[in-house]
């Protein structure tokens, strides 16, 4: 029988028959824990929890008594050509995946070839134009400067250029109330800069009447940083077409949307079943091909 350390007034509300069956007292040994099984060798497991700590010793001890190379470093080495051969592996077999699926081909969305390439230049070059002067039916510019700015009288020559090729109707408006060398038409802050909260010259501003108002840049921007991020705006204020849009921006093509990667539908997937998820992404990059 047990002892217990307590008398009988501290136990007296147990009665004289006071003992108690350790079976029935509800305790269970717990059973001895299993420990995990060690992951196979020069699996990538393995690998990633022994490789810093060969390389430690390899560095630690470099050399045995007698100079030549120690077994830490042979060892290491041998493990580093195990990780470039995995590496090669995974490699060929990619390729071959690419092959078999033009989903996963970039070439099908972005063309490499030098022929290709060209003309899908081309192309996009005329498909942005063709968006932007859509957008000088329905939108103007409104350039902010300063007269002892230089970069303003920069970006005011980039401007000319840019509206030669996509007619956009310009407002400019100098906050020193003083024009730029060379420019014949401008007007006087009246408070618009202070509206729009705008910190530095020089700044353009896409203006769709009657009152929205986009910052397009902030600081001297080229030609193709302008109609960028123009289309940007376009894109998300649903300026134009989806199918204009979509082809003045073909970069996008095949880019799943966060909406898709959030969505109810990917939640209700069992991460643990690769050919669910991935069935889900090819029916959705399909769409966008």
């Amino acid at each position: 029988m047990a002892s217990d350390s307590r008398g009988y007034y501290d136990t007296k509300a147990e009665g004289w028959f006071w003992y108690q069956d350790p079976k029935e007292s509800g305790r269970v040994a717990p059973a001895p824990s299993t420990p995990p099984a060690a992951p196979p060798v020069f699996s990538t497991t393995w690998m990633r929890a022994n490789m810093d700590r060969l390389r430690d010793e390899a560095i630690d001890h470099p050399t045995d008594a007698q100079g030549n190379p120690s077994k830490a470093v042979i060892a290491y080495m041998y493990l580093q050509r195990v990780a470039m051969d995995k590496a090669q592996n995974f490699a060929n077999a990619a390729e071959r995946a690419v092959q078999a699926d033009p989903l996963l081909d970039e070439n099908n969305r972005i063309p490499f070839g030098t022929a290709a390439a060209g003309l899908f230049n081309r192309t996009l070059d005329q498909d942005k134009k063709g968006a932007l002067n859509a957008l000088t039916r329905q939108t103007g510019l409104w350039f902010f400067f300063d007269s002892r700015c230089t970069f303003c009288s920069a970006q005011f020559e980039v401007l000319q250029r840019f509206t030669r090729k996509h007619p956009f109707r310009v407002r400019y408006i100098s906050l020193d109330h003083k024009p730029l060398p060379g420019m014949t038409s401008w007007s006087p802050d009246q408070g618009q800069a202070k509206l729009l909260q705008l910190k530095i010259t020089p700044t353009v501003v896409l203006i769709r009447p009657p009152n929205h108002f986009y910052v397009i840049s902030q600081g001297l921007s080229p030609e193709e940083t302008l109609a960028r991020k123009i289309l940007l705006v376009a894109d998300s204020q649903k300026l134009l077409p989806p199918d204009q849009l979509k082809a003045a921006r073909p970069y996008d093509k095949g880019v799943l949307t966060t909406d898709q990667l959030q969505s109810t539908s990917p939640r209700q997937l069992n991460p643990d079943n690769p050919d669910a998820w991935v069935d889900y992404l090819q029916k959705n990059l399909r769409g966008d091909y």
